[in-house]
């Protein structure tokens, strides 16, 4: 008797053991599945502010008015060995005061594309390429009739990495390339300075593509820290082998986002760019208008 008991309870545990471990096969499929596959979205926002006052207001301010559109879309596959990441980036705005031209307050295209086998745990084997250069033409002193100072690939940028992407979650991705190579794009040569040579004669200061490489660091970061505010943090960096390596190429953008219901929504923006031999850039944008997310 006692050994039939025993028998019943032994099969009796193996029987659960084997309904837990199937049970347990069974649902990481299921959440590896839901992590499988092609994964899209973006969002596509236009905000506006406007400004007017009565020519009796103390100060007699400008009346003003601002518009600034922005699409981020993104389409990113996995299998669990393999990533491609994929985003694009539009902005364009403009600010207006009175009768004046409108001048250009956001011009915008970053592409980025980024491919990875995977290593380790969360560390990925990666290939990166970003694109970035601007729209539409900006001119002097914001009259049509003067002259071009930037336009689509004057100035543009495109880089080409090869190093390790560390991935632990969708929230923050962090790649790391020792072998980058960056090409500075200026294309039309009405906008390159001249210099004088050893003849005394006049020639471009640049060539219209200019050649780098180094090493390259991008980490991008997202979370909701609250219920509808979220927010996203891109830092790049990129430092030259050949000229001063100490001085690099540095953009940082962050974006806390606010949504009030399916269609409206606020968003405060704040940039900051470093270019050796310039002047550290910075840029800070609040606005509040619609948005549409997808």
């Amino acid at each position: 008797m006692k050994k039939l008991f025993t028998l019943l309870m032994i099969t009796t545990i193996f029987t659960v053991f084997a309904q837990t471990t199937e049970a347990e096969g069974t649902l990481k499929k299921e959440l590896a599945a839901e992590h499988t596959g092609w994964k899209t979205g973006g969002v596509v926002s236009v905000n506006f502010s406007q400004a007017a006052y009565s020519t009796q207001w103390v100060g007699n301010p400008a009346n003003t008015m601002t518009l600034t559109s922005l699409v981020s879309i993104f389409a990113n596959y996995s299998d669990g060995e393999n990533i491609w990441d994929n985003n694009l980036d539009l902005g364009y705005g403009f600010l207006q005061q009175d009768n004046e031209n409108p001048v250009k307050s956001e011009d915008k295209i970053d592409l980025t594309s980024k491919y990875g086998r995977k290593a380790l745990k969360d560390w990925y084997y990666a290939a990166l390429f970003n694109f970035k250069t601007q729209m539409t033409p900006t001119y002097y002193l914001n009259d049509p009739d003067s002259n071009v100072t930037s336009e689509f690939l004057s100035p543009g940028t495109m880089l080409f990495a090869i190093g390790m992407d560390y991935k632990p979650n969708d929230n923050l991705t962090a790649f790391i390339s020792p072998i980058t190579y960056r090409a500075d794009m200026m294309m039309n040569d009405k906008m390159i300075p001249e210099v004088l040579n050893a003849d005394n004669e006049l020639e471009p200061a640049r060539d219209n593509v200019e050649s780098q490489i180094g090493g390259y660091l991008r980490v991008k970061y997202n979370q909701e820290l609250y219920k509808n505010i979220g927010f996203e943090s891109k830092l790049e960096a990129f430092s030259n082998y050949d000229k001063d390596p100490q001085n690099l190429f540095m953009t940082w953008d962050n974006l806390l986002s606010m949504k009030v219901n399916e269609y409206l929504s606020a968003n405060i923006s704040f940039s900051m760019v470093n270019t050796p031999g310039v002047e550290v850039q910075y840029k800070e944008v609040l606005g509040i208008g619609l948005a549409y997310k997808f």
